[in-house]
């Protein structure tokens, strides 16, 4: 399921950890309206990473980086 969301600066969905019947769950969850046919996202912000990638996610808010901070940024 995972491999189907994408990255946003301004994501409509969040991951969250939860325990079911004694077993750790990890499941996507909304945080806004979203439509039949609408991109999932959620922010990867990889802040403990070494390695960044440029953000072409299209958002208003977008910090063009993904990873590290922009003055490390690789490709």
């Amino acid at each position: 399921m995972f491999r189907f969301v994408n990255h946003c600066c301004v994501p409509n969905c969040r991951i969250e950890k939860r325990n079911i019947v004694g077993e750790e769950r990890c499941g996507i969850f909304t945080v806004q309206a979203v439509s039949a046919g609408d991109e999932l996202t959620i922010d990867y912000c990889f802040d403990c990473s070494k390695v960044s990638i440029a953000c072409l996610c299209g958002s208003v808010c977008c910090r063009e980086v993904i990873g590290a901070r922009r003055d490390k940024r690789q490709y």
